[in-house]
């Protein structure tokens, strides 16, 4: 109830909710402007067409073909040409994204009449605007200090690409939303006197966001192996934490595991499918080979290079390709991989500027600083670019304190669940290259250090300036 009825006593859930309300309704806005000025666009993330295809002909386990051809975007709905004689022919999604959230939002479209992305942009505002009291609420259990918890909460806030992939409706997102989801139902669980039913509603609710973004599988068990170490050094919280993990992972076996296993039973003839093998071969991105090969920014094009023809990605056999030139290619260069990993995890920590394009690890320019300024300056759109990721730099700066005073606090359970739970706690951080759309949904947790940095910092500078206050009284006192 503490939610969503406010009182005079919790000022500070109210206005955490109103900020990401108004946050987001600029990025929409935002987003509706462009949608206003700019032609038709092509239907561009795979789940756009998977959702429309099950809005106009049902749910299937097949996409129709022709959605992909002639479905595009505009003014934030989806129109098509579409004749209504032209028999569509259902082929089998890719590897990449399964089709659960395409599904929910069809639903949500029919339920609204329209294949609108505002309706949806509206959702994923209001379910942030209360992911940020459930992040806040844990805090405060985690810190026993209401001011601490809602300024680090407002790290989330103030890390401006999470809130902006929000209204953008990529599935990365629920990266988020179950990250606030576990932290708050396993702490109220454990701190208070929260029933079986309560936690088991939580570990249901993330295994509906697992069923969106199946790479949470790697966030789960890094969280639960910080828990579970927190239950190791506190024996006075480990029954309730071990009952937290269980359920948590009991939840996400039976309603993520299962249906994800039996939908690949169907669709592929197999349980478990996963473009493991571009996966892994996209980490070579970022630098050329040791020998001068080059590694092109899109792995279909190196695939056509090697095979000496165009092969369409997304199916079983474009990946078992990647699979084998992956290993060929770290039996030969297993140092030079690493050392790709390294670029990637060192873009975690410290923000690419605009000269070196995030997406694919591109080279950096050869150009002087003088010929950068005046890049910078008669492009506006790039000068925003560079400000926008020197916004970022100063965040991550600002968490590398606020880690230093967080362990010097003893938090330790703070930091593990912030830098392990959550920043470290993807596979794409290994294995793959960085889209900024996943980097945004774990450098948040980066952000909510800053912050309580900020607020330790003002502590001990308002601790400093009181003792001179009564070191000032005392001495009038006495004179």
């Amino acid at each position: 109830m503490e939610l969503f009825f406010l009182t005079y006593k919790n000022w500070r859930p109210a206005c955490l909710i109103l900020a990401g309300l108004f946050l987001n309704s600029l990025f929409v806005y935002h987003h509706y402007r462009v949608a206003k000025e700019e032609p038709a666009k092509n239907i561009t993330y795979a789940w756009h067409a998977q959702a429309y295809s099950f809005y106009k002909y049902g749910f299937s386990n097949k996409l129709a073909s022709v959605v992909v051809q002639k479905g595009s975007i505009k003014d934030l709905g989806i129109v098509d040409t579409i004749g209504v004689k032209e028999d569509p022919q259902f082929v089998v999604p890719c590897i990449y994204d399964p089709v659960f959230y395409a599904a929910f939002c069809s639903w949500v479209w029919k339920l609204c009449g329209a294949p609108s992305f505002l309706f949806l942009m509206l959702i994923n505002t209001f379910i942030f605007s209360i992911a940020l009291v459930m992040l806040f609420n844990a805090l405060k259990l985690l810190f026993r200090n209401g001011n601490k918890a809602f300024f680090t909460t407002c790290g989330a806030l103030a890390f401006l690409p999470l809130v902006y992939h929000n209204t953008m409706n990529t599935r990365d997102v629920h990266h988020f939303y179950a990250f606030t989801i576990f932290l708050y139902f396993t702490l109220s669980y454990i701190f208070e006197k929260k029933s079986f039913a309560f936690l088991s509603f939580g570990a249901f609710l993330f295994a509906l966001c697992h069923l969106v973004r199946p790479a949470l599988f790697s966030s789960l068990f890094a969280l639960a192996g910080v828990f579970f170490l927190w239950g190791c050094y506190a024996p006075l919280y480990r029954r309730k934490i071990l009952i937290s993990l269980s359920t948590f992972c009991g939840m996400s076996i039976l309603f993520f595991w299962v249906p994800f296993m039996v939908f690949n039973k169907i669709t592929y003839d197999r349980y478990f499918i996963n473009p493991k093998g571009e996966s892994f071969l996209v980490g070579f991105q970022g630098l050329p080979f040791p020998d001068g090969e080059p590694m092109e920014g899109m792995v279909g094009a190196f695939i056509a290079r090697k095979e000496g023809k165009i092969i369409p990605m997304g199916d079983q056999y474009f990946d078992d390709l990647c699979w084998k030139y992956f290993k060929i290619y770290f039996k030969k260069y297993p140092i030079h991989y690493f050392k790709c990993m390294f670029l990637r995890v060192k873009g975690m920590f410290w923000h690419d500027l605009i000269w070196r394009k995030y997406y694919f690890f591109e080279i950096k320019q050869n150009a002087s600083k003088f010929e950068k300024l005046g890049i910078l300056l008669s492009n506006p759109g790039m000068l925003l670019e560079y400000i926008s990721r020197l916004y970022v730099r100063l965040i991550l700066f600002l968490g590398f304190i606020g880690l230093f005073l967080a362990l010097f606090k003893r938090e330790y359970l703070f930091v593990g669940i912030v830098i392990f739970g959550i920043v470290l706690s993807s596979v794409y951080l290994w294995i793959e290259h960085f889209q900024q759309r996943v980097l945004a949904m774990h450098q948040w947790g980066i952000a909510l250090l800053a912050f309580y940095g900020l607020f330790c910092l003002y502590e001990m500078i308002k601790i400093r300036v009181d003792k001179r206050c009564i070191k000032r009284m005392n001495e009038s006192v006495i004179s």
